[in-house]
């Protein structure tokens, strides 16, 4: 017989914060943390007191205030049309594209940057209209581009609100906005590309950050395909930054390393994740899942992973991005034993006694989706062992009492406990799925079971084991 252990007391396993909890753990493109030197940082120090001042007061303020006022030039007395915006022609396209890329150089000659070396002649922009520009890692990158050009571009949403520069730079750059959570502005967006590459017009370049945030180098994010949806040439241009400290790196978190950026399978969907992580108390890197491939090989919708990353959260009751293996009893409401660690052992098989969310995603949906578990025979052998009196529905007894009936069928009486209304199908059955109707919970259909389990795959993985290990007869 297996030796139990009621789920609710906690593993005496120790939880070292630097343990590598997977051999394949993701790389983390969106934190990066500087480590100075003690003569790094008095160099840091003297320059501040000095340089810093002399840089800021005497080259960048000025350069911004001329590059403002240039904008501002480039559109007066112009109308704009909000719906049909047309590209800046005659004297005006002169004082952006000629005067305003010589105040960028200047503005980045006030950052440091005294020789920003270009290998090789970009196309024009009737050659190729589209430049995608990567690793997209510093707000630096546009002004990098502007020493050259200045093109259109796709931006965030949030900033057409900016005081000031908000409208200024929408008129004078022709800047199309969009926001990443709304379906209808990403297809907004989609239709204005479109229309702006194929109207025949004189358009600048437009510049597009295909990765869609800001990373560290250490990896190159997946790219979103609306660069390349239009199916015209395009203009690929990869940023070095050749500083010893990486100081110019500005990820989506942490304290701010081209080409021999390794690709990926790291999306901005895994940034979105890890800012859900942190909300939910977590750390930021718990949410990464390689959401790419995630997408590619498991087939499945960005708001199943966000729904999953809750329940995972619910599961980690440390809050520390770890789950063990009696958090996982805990929250299924079983105790431990062979069956629990089968149900543990399949979603993180090289652990080390830990499951990451990363973990948990692909050996959760990737078990899930096994055709013998998505067998109705195997479906309805659980549903009919559960139903003890064989009227075709389950009552609120074979809900509430599974592990009594799972334990009786094992001859044991006192190495089981009660299931509480707070976990395992008592919490599953608080936010009923789509399928399950609310008004007769505990009379559940063979149907509606069926989609219970589709909502909560780990009870799957759980019945999987009971029969692996005999208790539940097929």
């Amino acid at each position: 017989m297996d030796s139990y252990q009621a789920p609710n007391e906690r593993s005496t396993l120790l939880r070292p914060a630097d343990m590598a909890v997977s051999e394949e753990a993701p790389v983390d493109p969106f934190t990066l943390k500087h480590r100075f030197s003690c003569y790094d940082c008095l160099k840091i120090a003297f320059n501040c007191i000095w340089l810093f001042p002399l840089r800021l007061l005497f080259i960048v303020l000025p350069s911004a205030v001329m590059g403002s006022c240039l904008c501002m030039l480039s559109i007066l007395c112009l109308s704009y049309n909000e719906e049909d915006p047309q590209p800046l022609t005659g004297w005006r396209k002169f004082v952006l594209q000629k005067v305003a890329t010589k105040v960028s150089r200047l503005f980045m000659f006030g950052f440091g940057f005294h020789w920003i070396p270009v290998i090789g002649t970009p196309a024009a922009s009737s050659e190729a209209p589209i430049m995608v520009v990567g690793p997209h890692s510093s707000m630096l990158d546009i002004f990098v581009i502007g020493c050259r050009s200045i093109p259109t571009a796709l931006s965030r949403a949030e900033n057409k609100s900016v005081p000031f520069f908000g409208r200024i730079f929408t008129q004078a750059f022709n800047v199309i906005y969009v926001s990443r959570d709304e379906m209808a502005s990403r297809q907004q967006a989609a239709t204005e590309i479109n229309r702006r590459l194929n109207s025949g017009l004189d358009w600048p370049h437009l510049l597009i950050f295909p990765e869609g945030t800001t990373t560290n180098r250490k990896a190159l994010l997946q790219f979103k395909h609306g660069a390349f949806s239009p199916g015209l040439p395009v203009q690929p241009v990869v940023i070095r930054y050749r500083n010893r400290m990486n100081t110019m790196v500005w990820p989506d978190h942490g304290d701010s390393v081209s080409s021999g950026v390794p690709p990926s399978d790291v999306a901005i969907e895994d940034m979105i994740l890890c800012k859900m992580a942190q909300q939910l108390g977590m750390p930021y890197s718990t949410g990464i899942v390689e959401y790419a491939k995630v997408k590619k090989d498991l087939s499945t919708s960005f708001k199943d992973i966000k729904k999953l990353l809750k329940t995972f959260s619910i599961i980690d009751r440390d809050r520390n991005g770890l789950v063990d293996i009696s958090d996982l009893g805990w929250y299924l409401g079983v105790p431990s034993g062979a069956g629990l660690k089968m149900v543990f052992d399949s979603m993180a098989p090289a652990s080390d006694g830990f499951l990451t969310f990363h973990n948990y995603v692909h050996g959760l949906l990737a078990r899930c989706s096994s055709p013998h578990l998505q067998n109705e025979e195997f479906l309805h052998t659980i549903f009919n062992y559960l139903d003890q009196d064989h009227n075709g529905a389950l009552s609120e007894a074979d809900m509430f009492r599974l592990p009594i009936h799972i334990a009786a069928a094992r001859h044991t009486t006192d190495d089981f406990y009660q299931i509480t209304p707070q976990i395992g199908f008592g919490e599953v059955l608080i936010d009923t799925p789509r399928g399950v109707d609310n008004d007769d919970l505990y009379n559940c259909s063979a149907e509606e079971f069926k989609a219970l389990l589709s909502e909560y795959k780990e009870y799957v993985l759980l019945f999987e084991a009971y029969r692996n290990i005999g208790i539940i007869a097929t």
